[in-house]
This record gives structure tokens, C-alpha cells and sequence, in this order.
């Protein structure tokens, strides 16, 4: 048991970053805030971009080969189609852990939470089995791509991070922002990347960019439930899947490809990456390849 607000245990993962450990107590799947038991939702770490893919003998965080020649692609109009698709839970989805926010009522009583304690947001399947938050991205994509335009919002809504997954290519810009009456604070431990550590009231917004292509997670030491999963990728070739689990990946030269799809519970077995993969995959100038990645529940 944790007494004290916002302390929680931590185990190493390869590469350094600190991850809470998952603490179960008896069958209660209960998260609490300050002043009660922290039961943290079990996460795990996407290992760069790289791999393992299922089925793969690649090592874990394997960068490829930098001595291979890159692909010499067009990224004229007329040459681009684009990879959509849909990413789906074959299974019975195992349940969110409920989130106690007693410990600051300006936490539990907020309005989206419409007097109910919120469950967490790390399997949210949707029509169809639809997986959200699924992160489906090219590996070994082509390089001199236009960079992706615009920039990405992280807010913090109901003390929960909205969305619960983002992607961002290097040099975009990260703003990070809170919509809540109380306080948070933004820890990020990346490896790659300068870790960050900012407060936040209403209103506040800080902008973040990175040079290096990783994943890790990001929490609040206020709130020890709030989680978020930061992608970092070098090149515009990513999606995140809707509610639905549909995605779409859009400006990808015709050619042939490896197409890889993760996801923070079941793309991990055991806090080891676990990456669905599919080889071959041919895009067509201005049309659009469907492919489908199904992950397995684990109940």
C-alpha cells in the first residue's frame, strides 16, 4: 500500500525509463487518487519503432541497417496513394481499471466524468471491434518526404490526458495544455529526447519539439492515474486509429512496403514489445490499400 499523495513504485525497463509497477489488490481493479490505494493500469514500452515485429528474429530497439541504401521514390502528386485500413480486437476486451479521484474534487466532480469515476482509457474498443489508440506506421519507410504540417494538442480534461495516444513527427510541434481548475504537472522521462518536468494550471500551454524518433509515456506525480503515450517518428508515414480502430496513412509514394501496427496492452506481452507486422505491402498511385491488423485479447 502507497499513503503518501503522489508516490508511486517504479521498475527499470531496458533503455532506462521508470515505469509504475502494476500493484493488484486481491480482484479490486480500483484507482484511486490522494490518500488511497494506487492501483497503476499496466503499460509498456513500444521499443523505438523497430521491433520485435511478430514472427521477427529482429532484436528489440534494433535501428536498421544506416548503410542501406535509401528507397528513390517520387513524392509527386500523381505518384502518391495512401495505406488505410482498420486495426481489431479478435476477443473479449479485458475491462479498464476504475479510477478513484477522490483525493481532489476538483478531479472527481469534474463534468465529463457526469458524477461516475472514470475508467481509464487503455483498451477502448469500438463497432466492429474497433481498436483505438493503435499506432500503425511504415517501417524503413522512403526519406525526403514533406514533413507533416501543423501541430498536435495534448490537452489535460477531467485530470485524464486528451488524447490518451499521440504521434508527432521530429520538429513538429508538441502544445501541451490544460483545461482543468487544478494543477498538474507534465513528467516525461524519454531516452532519446531532453526529459521534461513543467506545472500546469488552466489555460497554461507549453510547446514541445524532438529531434529523435522513440515512444515512452508521460505521467502526472499529482495524479498518479493520468498516463500518455508520447510516438516520436522521423518521417510523416503514421496514423493512430479513431474510435473505430480505422486509420488512414496518406502521401505514400507508390511502392512496396512493410506496414507495422502497435498497441500499448495487447501489442506487449509481458513489458516486451510485440509489433503486428504485414510484408509486401503494394501501394498503387492514387489509390488507397487496405489492410486489416487483428490483436489477439488476452482473456
Amino acid at each position: 500500500m502507497l499513503s503518501d499523495c503522489g508516490k508511486s513504485l517504479y521498475f527499470k525497463l531496458s533503455g532506462g525509463i521508470s515505469m509504475p509497477v502494476i500493484l493488484l489488490a486481491g480482484s479490486a481493479l480500483i484507482l484511486t487518487g490522494c490518500g488511497g490505494k494506487k492501483h497503476i493500469p499496466p503499460t509498456a514500452k513500444l521499443k523505438g519503432h523497430e521491433g520485435p515485429a511478430e514472427g521477427s528474429e529482429e532484436e528489440p530497439g534494433k535501428s536498421p541497417d544506416p548503410h542501406e541504401a535509401p528507397k528513390e521514390v517520387s513524392f509527386a502528386a500523381d505518384n502518391l496513394g495512401s495505406v488505410k485500413g482498420r486495426v481489431v480486437l479478435d476477443g473479449t476486451p479485458e475491462p479498464n481499471l476504475e479510477i478513484g479521484m477522490g483525493g481532489d474534487k476538483a478531479c472527481a466532480n469534474h463534468p465529463t466524468h457526469a458524477g461516475k469515476a472514470p475508467a481509464s482509457d487503455r483498451v477502448l474498443v469500438g463497432q466492429g471491434g474497433g481498436l483505438k489508440y493503435s499506432v500503425v506506421f511504415l517501417y524503413k519507410p522512403p526519406t525526403g518526404a514533406p514533413a507533416k504540417p501543423g501541430k498536435v494538442t495534448l490537452d489535460q480534461d477531467g485530470c485524464m490526458y486528451s488524447p490518451h495516444v499521440v504521434a508527432v513527427q521530429t520538429g513538429q510541434p508538441l502544445v501541451v495544455t490544460s483545461s482543468d481548475g487544478t494543477i498538474h504537472n507534465v513528467n516525461g522521462r524519454p531516452v532519446k529526447n531532453a526529459g521534461f518536468n513543467f506545472a500546469q494550471s488552466k489555460g497554461d500551454v507549453k510547446e514541445i519539439t524532438f529531434t529523435k524518433d522513440e515512444t515512452f509515456s508521460v505521467k502526472c506525480d499529482i495524479h498518479s492515474w493520468m498516463l500518455v503515450w508520447i510516438a516520436i517518428f522521423d518521417h510523416p508515414f503514421f496514423a493512430i486509429t479513431d474510435e473505430n480502430g480505422n486509420f488512414e496513412i496518406k502521401g505514400v509514394p507508390a511502392g512496396e512496403y512493410e506496414v507495422r501496427a502497435w498497441h500499448e496492452y495487447y501489442g506487449n506481452t509481458e513489458v516486451k514489445t510485440k509489433v503486428l507486422k504485414q510484408t509486401g505491402v503494394k501501394v498503387a498511385a492514387q489509390t488507397a490499400t487496405e489492410l486489416t491488423f487483428t490483436f489477439k485479447s488476452k482473456k
